[in-house]
């Protein structure tokens, strides 16, 4: 069982020197993200105040984004005191995953209520799993209970666990990803979350252990940069120390829905069905996926185009006009 549940960010509040606060437990909507991997491994190791992390052999190896939906009325019911769904579409090669991070904020605090991917649900509707209050600063740190149940495969049962999560470190972050090297002033949350499942009458059938440092620069509310370690048992089903890593750099910011300018010249994004072009002299447009082929190719197109058939995940668009060429990044729901 390949797993990766959506990574839970973080919490905290005293101050100190040098540091930025995390003004935001959400991502700005839309975030894109490199999905990376490291022949060597990273060392994350480093803790406290002024210290640096150096990930040297990035390679990227797919994409993913993040957006920040409302709750439908059955996710609502299903998992209750949700007020906000944070989905993450990841490609890597053939293979493109949709993950959901059901979550409830009041007055700054946020809990998470559920998790779900194509593995795995888990409902956390016994008890929240309280993350923190924003701000935070380095030194918060928080521990909470949780509880409810999940449905894997054909098995389903309740569970139990906790969160505990800590600002433990801030200072420079040093990447080299594809032998392009860049600099970060950061600071980082640590998430722990340890959680038994029960299957029937049997207590503690397997066990998830979930690991996630997620390092914030200032001012920005989606992660510069993010690690998601799952460690999986279940001895019934032959699975012992199965362990997933998932690493993230942020890439940016995909173009909203509202079109005021030139610079946007189609929406709306991310796309569902239909594909409309801002422009009315248009010559050719092209849709390249992150696997490099290109899906879709139009000479003199309408301003109305139908996507439906385009598999879910991130593309490049290029429009070409009289007056030049234009990329545009589109994601596809």
């Amino acid at each position: 069982m390949k797993t990766k549940l959506l990574g839970l960010f973080l919490s905290f509040g005293s101050l100190c020197w040098a540091q930025s606060p995390i003004e935001s437990f959400y991502p700005t909507d839309n975030s894109t993200y490199k999905m990376l991997q490291s022949a060597a491994g990273i060392d994350q190791t480093n803790t406290g105040a002024n210290t640096s992390w150096n990930f040297t052999d990035l390679v990227q190896m797919g994409s993913s984004v993040d957006v920040n939906q409302n709750p439908t009325a059955n996710q609502s019911s299903t998992y209750p005191n949700t007020t906000k769904v944070t989905k993450n579409t990841s490609t890597v090669g053939l293979i493109i995953s949709d993950s959901y991070m059901f979550s409830k904020e009041l007055n700054g605090e946020v809990s998470i209520t559920g998790l779900t991917n194509p593995t795995i649900t888990m409902n956390f509707s016994t008890n929240n799993a309280t993350v923190g209050t924003f701000p935070m600063n380095f030194g918060d740190s928080n521990t909470d209970n949780l509880a409810g149940n999940y449905v894997y495969g054909t098995y389903n049962g309740t569970l139990s666990g906790s969160i505990n999560t800590i600002v433990d470190a801030y200072g420079t972050l040093n990447l080299t990803i594809d032998g392009v090297a860049s600099a970060h002033t950061v600071t980082r949350l640590k998430s722990v979350q340890n959680i038994s499942l029960n299957y029937s009458i049997f207590p503690n059938v397997g066990t998830i252990v979930q690991t996630i440092y997620t390092y914030y620069e200032a001012g920005t509310a989606s992660p510069v940069f993010r690690s998601t370690q799952t460690v999986v048992n279940v001895p019934l089903q032959g699975i012992v120390d199965e362990t997933t890593t998932v690493l993230e750099k942020f890439d940016g910011v995909l173009g909203q829905s509202t079109f005021e300018t030139k610079h946007h010249l189609a929406y709306p994004n991310p796309m569902q069905d239909l594909l409309s072009l801002n422009h009315d002299a248009i010559d050719q447009i092209s849709l390249t996926d992150m696997r490099g082929r290109t899906v879709l190719s139009l000479q003199k197109p309408a301003q109305t185009i139908d996507v439906s058939s385009l598999e879910k995940g991130l593309y490049l668009l290029e429009i070409q006009t009289a007056t030049g060429t234009q990329t545009q990044k589109m994601i596809k729901n």
